[in-house]
């Protein structure tokens, strides 16, 4: 077989594993978002954070298209941008714990759904600098205002549980993401 070939067929093996990857992410999401629901009722730990991305719509349709760009990006840059994402995510929420008030948060939130999505639905190819900046810039407001509606929760315990719903949403996107770039690689060939 030519070398062309064999690229063919580690880059469907990959798409396959990619989208089982999301399958199983957005499965186990859904799995657990019920029980943590349930268990999380009454408390503000692990529960309350892993929960609050995925109820929040803003939150949740933020992290689909970030994951899928990070989906459609190429290289080491699939794991670059929701690794930043995650990382700056955090240090806003942290800040934002600790009392520091982060002016335009809200609207900086709702800017970025649509910012993201629409960079997601156009499928526009952004250098991995300028893809983890700019991801990461909403990503530090979507963790101010995670911080900010912690109120009396456990930080460690809500931060894991918010970071964890954060990371399968994301994956269940960089999936989607995988499966839209083969679609496109697929009607590219037929062209």
């Amino acid at each position: 077989m030519d070398r062309a070939g064999v690229s063919g067929d580690v880059t469907t093996l990959g798409n396959q594993m990619m989208n089982k990857l999301g399958l199983i992410s957005l499965t186990a999401l859904i799995a657990t978002a019920g029980a943590t629901s349930a268990h999380a009722h009454g408390t503000a730990g692990v529960g309350a954070g892993f929960l609050h991305p995925i109820t929040g719509i803003d939150h949740l349709l933020a992290l689909l298209a970030v994951g899928v760009l990070a989906g459609r990006a190429a290289g080491k840059s699939v794991w670059a941008i929701p690794v930043a994402f995650l990382a700056v995510m955090a240090t806003g929420a942290a800040i934002a714990f600790t009392g520091i008030a982060i002016p335009g948060t809200e609207t900086a939130v709702l800017a970025s759904v649509a910012i993201l999505i629409f960079l997601a639905a156009i499928a526009l190819r952004l250098s991995p600098a300028v893809s983890v900046l700019v991801t990461g810039a909403f990503a530090f407001f979507h963790g101010a205002a995670h911080g900010a509606e912690m109120g009396s929760a456990a930080p460690v315990s809500f931060f894991a549980g918010f970071l964890a719903s954060a990371t399968l949403v994301m994956l269940a996107g960089i999936a989607a993401g995988r499966g839209l770039e083969a679609l496109r690689a697929r009607r590219a060939s037929r062209a």
